[in-house]
């Protein structure tokens, strides 16, 4: 037997890793990496590594928080430390235990790094804490840090000495010296600096418990070496190499991933501000770009915001060519988000390699396994192999007992080697982190294979968030101070996304508003707390939150409760990969909207009517009015001769004609096939007679309950609503052809003034409806959905129309990785003569679900269908859950090729098999009903006005539905999905683009239809982006384009408004723009809060830079958090700036110029402090300045002056101070 699974059952199989084919594995889950060689440079210490560093001529670049660049040769570095060192030493019988690093500059954080180093001192990495707000995460780390260790000298800023001492006395027990750069370089010293020992600490790292306080991570001189040195060496870095790190320096990845290692490497490095590169992510590669960066790094996180600011990177202009490897590592790895980030800069050069997974902690000293396969790891993999171990190192993977498994095998990671730590610094645990062997217990999951280590979860009671570790006990001790929470039963754990999930299960006896306001109360103070936003929230029994004998909460058995049973999150975030589809779900929203002006001459209508309308009623009606009607009575209404010659008869006539109207209306004792053909037959003959005839009236077609506008409107007739779909396209394909819709309750004496006030006004609105004399528009409203939306109520018993189709086969496979689920597909084709394609979806689904079923049945064919849905009823006790109808049929035609006795048939499957669902769905008592259809059905649009009609009776259908309210009805009309169904193929996605409809991942779209069917619309449209030109008019709130020119306009008269609006709904209106920009919203509420809508950390540094641009004063990253949401982040900001009014006009017209320089110049980066002459800038381009400024600023400035202030701060000093 070959035990070896063939290709197509890896492609197949979901449950079968690429990597473990082989099922008869006997290999030890063991690697070790090759000896590592001892140093031909004989370095023994950190401070032998930076004189061999300042031999090789290289130094570092530092980029700080506004662009500007400062130098530091590693030459350089030594001496400024060598001297700060001494001073450290100077007047003390001992050194002290640590060095407390607290600088905000990073120059001076590395210069008093390399003091402690060189002074045989331990240093200690931490964020510079805030001196105004003291209960945020660097606060609580220093104070760790403060009472685990018994003497330390914290180096701050010269300006902060006192502040920080102040703190240190407050915050913890340990004897404290707080000193300066400045101070140290004054001070004298007749010490000399010690040899320091291999084994000696040069780093306490802190890190996470998971059990208990956070802990110091004791790395030493020599294990840094050792761990660089192997690194060196496995990724072949040269001193020709140019490095460039932005993550924060107290990170170990920052500090020796790449700092320390660039420094034994001996090459050039750049260390660039996080808040910098955060403040424009794309900031990150404009410098690999312009310093021809060789090597960089970065968590996870930064790949999914660079890929997010695809759309900017056009005009970058970035050569990245030399960037030959991109280490991905410091938090859980995503394939699909690495390889979008690669092939999104793959055309400006990055080599299709450069990314390399990587894997460590600060316990190993940062990475010590590198991949180099990343390029074979499949898109959708959910782990990615980080590679095999370097020189030094070893790895295996244990069981519970600590015996060594298989290759393929998942167990807890171990390792040990030349870089492993030896302990922890102030650990009070008594169980011990290492094994009885020695080696070290990781915390991670993993499984070994020929690609390498896989990390596949952990095992240790934390999270890793934007490469930092918080403990799931300090979440719960948080939460479980907050009032209405069981303080005894909070529960922290994590679910696995494209991200780790933050999850909470809690037990309260709080109810309703209570229960919303403690839910925000959680969300809020964990996000204060810890910089991290919740993504689930279960509420949850006393008995169902697990516990040992002792007390301590069980989260496994937690977890596996709530897996069981089935129990859905009482609040759960919307996934950032689907935000932007999220954002742009519509809904139709009829809504009251006069006529400014009637001021068109009627004096003679020619009016057609359909059959069923009573004639007399309707002459009778315009009767008592002063317009002369004439009935066009046509014989064969579906004869374009017949229109022409009845019309063309009229216009020669010598009474002038003003309109034409057409009452559409059709007879509900048909069928509905019969009931579309003679309504829709006649107006299209109407509208290819009109197009060759190229009349040029106006034209009306008045439906009658074909829109279901308010909630006292009879039940609409869903037929009635097709002609609005024909019309539509009929605008765009016909130049000449001027028309409406209006839908009216009938024709009578009551209501034909308001039909002809409407056709006397010159509105262009597309389609209105008039209702007990009040106007009616219909446009989008944005429809706002939260959560899964999952109906644990809905039986998981389903019937899919067109189940193995593109979109289709994929709902069909979200539904059935629900265990419960049984899936019944029904296609008109039998198995035995599918094609290739749909036998492969068959077959893929039954390997998912053994309970997925296929039945052949025609859903035009009310018989036939109805046959075999009672069938499908009876095995399933009577049972079924939803009916799903995906079926369709699409053609490209103009209106002037229809032909309705052959080309009419494509309405069937969507028009009269949609029919027959609904009516079989109200006779079995099946609760949900589920149109899967196109915003063609909304929009229509030129070559679609048949699949336009379809689409739109599914819409009308829904309507009715709701009126009758038997079941829930919904449709939900897609964009387009990429390659996928119908749009399988279609080569003109930019034309699709350019007219409104965003090409949508068809995963990420079906997995909206759960909450949109939650959200209880009845029709919805998902898919569009109001920013296109095409989409002018279509929406009732102001689309984004628009938003930002009112805000450069606005922003035009800053200078001016500042100066005398500090209100705070002035400051609103701004901060809601810059976070509907940021997160991509047409609405925002200001009392909503912005983290609940995708708001994050990351966000952060950008809408401080934004406000500073904008408003001319800088929030600090706490404010943010403390005002999350507009209205109250505005009253901060409005109060302080009444404080600041000339600081804020300064800021303007900074913002101002650096935008004029930027544009004029062409350049993406400039900062306040450059000369814009040495830029490019000449006398020429003067007089634009000049006008610039008198247009933008309200100020005139002589030439003079423009060279006399050569750069954008200068200026505008200048010019704040003559508006002063």
């Amino acid at each position: 037997m070959n035990n070896k699974l063939s290709v197509l059952d890896i492609i197949e199989s979901q449950s079968v890793s690429l990597l473990s084919v082989n099922l008869k594995e006997t290999r030890a889950a063991l690697l070790t990496g090759k000896t590592l060689t001892a140093d031909s440079a004989g370095r023994r210490n950190l401070s032998d590594a930076l004189r061999y560093a300042a031999k090789q001529g290289n130094g570092i670049r530092f980029i700080g928080d506004a662009g500007e660049n400062l130098t530091l040769s590693y030459r350089q570095l030594e001496q400024q430390a060598e001297q700060a060192a001494l001073a450290l030493l100077a007047g003390q019988e001992k050194a002290p235990q640590a060095v407390v690093l607290q600088t905000r500059n990073l120059r001076d954080t590395v210069v008093a790094a390399w003091a402690g180093w060189l002074a045989g001192i331990p240093v200690v990495p931490l964020a510079a804490v805030s001196l105004t707000h003291s209960d945020d995460v660097k606060s609580h780390k220093l104070a760790a840090v403060l009472n685990t260790l018994s003497d330390v000298a914290i180096i701050c800023d010269d300006n902060e000495q006192q502040g920080v001492q102040q703190f240190a006395q407050h915050a913890g027990t340990a004897q404290v010296v707080v000193k300066s750069l400045a101070t140290l370089r004054e001070t004298a010293s007749e010490k000399v600096l010690p040899e320091v020992d291999p084994e000696q600490p040069a780093l306490y790292l802190l890190t996470s418990g998971s059990t208990s306080a956070p802990k110091l991570v004791v790395q030493s001189h020599g294990n840094i070496l050792n761990r660089s040195r192997a690194s060196q060496i496995v990724n072949t870095f040269t001193t020709e190499d140019v490095s460039l790190n932005w993550l924060p320096l107290d990170h170990v990845g920052g500090i020796v991933m790449f700092h320390l290692q660039d420094v034994v490497t001996g090459c050039e490095q750049i260390q660039a501000s996080t808040d910098y590169v955060l403040q424009d992510p794309l900031r990150w590669l404009d410098l690999c770009s312009e310093h021809d960066v060789t090597l960089t790094w970065a968590p996870n996180f930064a790949f999914e915001l660079i890929n997010s600011k695809a759309k900017y990177m056009v005009n970058r202009g970035w050569n990245l060519s030399k960037l030959r490897f991109i280490l991905n590592g410091g938090e859980s790895i995503v394939a699909r988000q690495g390889h979008q980030f690669i092939r999104n800069l793959s055309a400006f050069g990055l080599p299709a390699n450069a990314m390399t997974p990587s894997w460590g902690m600060s316990e190993t000293c940062s990475g010590v396994t590198f991949s180099f396969s990343f390029l074979t790891c499949p898109t959708d993999s959910p782990f990615v192999p980080v590679g095999e171990p370097v020189p030094g190192i070893s790895l295996r993977i244990v069981d519970e007992l600590g015996a060594v498994k298989k290759y393929g095998q998942e167990g807890h990671l171990q390792i040990s080697g030349c870089s492993v730590f030896t302990g922890y610094l102030g650990a009070a645990s008594k169980t011990s982190p290492f094994s009885s062997d020695g080696w070290f217990n990781t915390g991670d999951l993993a499984q070994i294979t020929e690609q390498g280590v896989s990390i596949v979860g952990r095992d240790k009671d934390m999270i890793i968030v934007n490469g930092g570790n918080i403990a799931f006990h300090e979440i719960e001790a948080c939460i479980n101070s907050l009032p209405g929470v069981d303080p005894t039963n909070s529960c922290v754990f994590t679910q696995r996304g494209e991200q780790e999930l933050l999850c909470i299960a809690l037990t309260t006896s709080q109810e309703e508003d209570s229960l919303n306001t403690l839910l925000k109360l959680v969300r809020a103070s964990v996000r204060e707390k810890f910089s991290v936003s919740v993504d689930r929230i279960w509420r949850l029994t006393p008995e169902q939150i697990s516990k040992t004998s002792i007390g301590k909460i069980q989260r496994k058995k937690v977890q596996q409760t709530i897996a069981d049973a089935s129990i859905k999150p009482l609040w759960e975030s919307t996934p950032l990969a689907e935000n932007r589809l999220v954002n742009q779900i519509f809904r139709r929203l009829w809504q009251p909207l006069a006529i400014s002006e009637t001021s068109l001459p009627v004096q003679r209508i020619l009016m057609f009517c359909a059959e069923t309308c009573n004639l007399a009623d309707v002459e009778k009606a315009f009767a008592g009015t002063d317009v002369a009607v004439q009935q066009l009575r046509i014989q064969d209404s579906s004869s374009q001769f017949e229109w022409t010659e009845a019309i063309q008869a009229q216009l020669n006539s010598q009474q002038p004609v003003s309109h034409i109207i057409y009452i559409a209306d059709s007879d509900r004792e048909l069928t509905i096939a019969e009931q579309a053909t003679s309504l829709l037959a006649p107006l299209l003959a109407l509208l290819q007679t009109w197009e060759k005839a190229r009349w040029s009236l106006p034209l009306t077609v008045v439906t009658l309950h074909g829109q279901y506008v308010t909630h006292t409107d009879q039940p609409v007739n869903p037929v009635n609503s097709l002609v609005t779909s024909l019309v539509r396209s009929a605008r765009e394909e016909i130049p000449r052809l001027s028309c409406r819709v209006v839908d009216m309750t009938d024709i009578s004496q009551m209501t034909v003034e308001d039909l002809l006030t409407e056709i006397r006004s010159s509105a262009q609105d597309s389609e209105i409806a008039w209702r007990d004399g009040l106007r009616y528009v219909s446009r989008l409203a944005r429809l706002k959905i939260s959560g899964n939306g999952a109906d644990s109520s809905i039986n998981p018993k389903y019937v899919l129309i067109g189940g193995l189709g593109g979109a289709g086969s994929i709902l069909a496979e979200r539904l059935a990785q629900n265990a419960d689920a049984h899936i019944w597909l029904i296609g008109r084709t039998p198995v035995e003569n599918m094609n290739a394609e749909s036998l492969m979806r068959l077959a893929r689904l039954k390997k998912v679900s053994t309970h997925v079923h296929y039945r052949v049945a025609d859903v035009a064919d009310y018989p036939n269908i109805a046959e075999i849905i009672a069938q499908i009823q009876a095995a399933e006790g009577g049972n079924i859950g939803r009916i799903y109808q995906l079926a369709g049929s699409f053609r490209q035609w103009q209106i002037k090729e229809i032909n309705p006795a052959e080309d009419f048939a494509l309405l069937d499957s969507k028009v009269q098999g949609s029919s027959n669902l609904y009516t079989i769905a109200k006779e079995f008592s099946v609760p949900s009903l589920v149109f899967c259809s196109s915003a063609n059905g909304y929009l229509s649009g030129a070559g679609v006005a048949l699949y336009a009609v379809a689409n739109r009776y599914q819409e009308a259908l829904a309507e009715l539905a709701q009126q009758e309210a038997q079941l829930h009805v919904t449709s939900a009309g897609w964009s387009m999905l990429e390659d996928t169904g119908l749009s399988q193929g279609y080569v003109h996605k930019a034309l699709t683009e350019a007219k409104g409809y965003i090409v949508a991942d068809p995963h990420q779209a079906i997995a909206l239809l759960d909450p949109v069917i939650a959200s209880g619309e009845h029709a919805c449209v998902v898919g569009l982006n109001p920013d296109a030109p095409a989409m002018a008019g279509e929406f009732w709130f102001k689309p984004m384009a628009d938003v930002a020119a009112d805000s450069a306009e606005s922003c035009a008269n800053q200078a001016e408004e500042t100066a005398g609006d500090n209100s705070a709904d002035a400051v609103a209106e701004k901060i809601a723009t810059i976070w509907q920009e940021l997160l991509d919203l047409d609405e925002l509420g200001w009392d909503e809060n912005l983290f609940d809508l995708g708001a994050n950390s990351l966000l952060l540094p950008q809408v401080i830079l934004r406000i500073e641009r904008e408003l001319g004063f800088r929030p600090a990253l706490v404010d943010l958090f403390q005002y999350p949401d507009v209205a109250s982040l505005a009253e901060f900001v409005s109060d302080n700036l009444l404080q600041l009014p000339m600081e804020r006009l300064a800021a303007v017209a900074e913002a101002q110029l650096m935008t004029f320089w930027k544009e004029t110049l062409d350049i993406d980066d400039l900062s306040p402090d450059e000369n814009v002459f040495d830029l490019g800038a000449n006398s020429l381009l003067l007089p634009q300045l000049q006008r610039f400024i008198e247009t933008h600023l309200q100020q005139k400035v002589s030439l003079v002056h423009l060279f006399q202030y050569p750069t954008v701060a200068t200026l505008a000093d200048f010019l704040n101070g003559q508006q002063s």
